[in-house]
């Protein structure tokens, strides 16, 4: 499965195992470009696809019958809106949920 710790241990091994063959014999150093790129791209897919399950198991939909939704601001917290959102939210008698990545 593809997450962030599989990931990690993987190109942990292929770093290990190129600096090993590095010191027997030479490899160009566009081998560890390369690996420092397509980690990089593997990262990038699951910071763009929060779906994806990459970091943490998320919740990024609900099947129900009910006539609601949720809310999420995911700026977190800033002294310069916050309280401004936090009133209109309690005026409205609205809950949402504040989260940082």
């Amino acid at each position: 499965m593809l997450n962030f710790r599989n990931t990690n241990l993987i190109f942990f091994i292929l770093l290990v195992g190129i600096a090993v063959t590095d010191y027997y014999y030479h490899v160009s150093p566009w081998v560890y470009v390369t690996l420092a790129f397509i980690y990089s791209l593997i990262l990038f897919y699951g910071s763009y696809y929060v779906g994806s399950n990459f970091f943490m198991k998320v919740l990024c939909a609900c099947n129900t019958t009910q006539k609601k939704i949720a809310i999420s601001f995911d700026d977190g917290p800033a002294m310069s809106f916050t309280p401004e959102i936090l009133e209109i939210l309690r005026e409205k008698n609205v809950a949402a949920t504040f989260f940082c990545i």
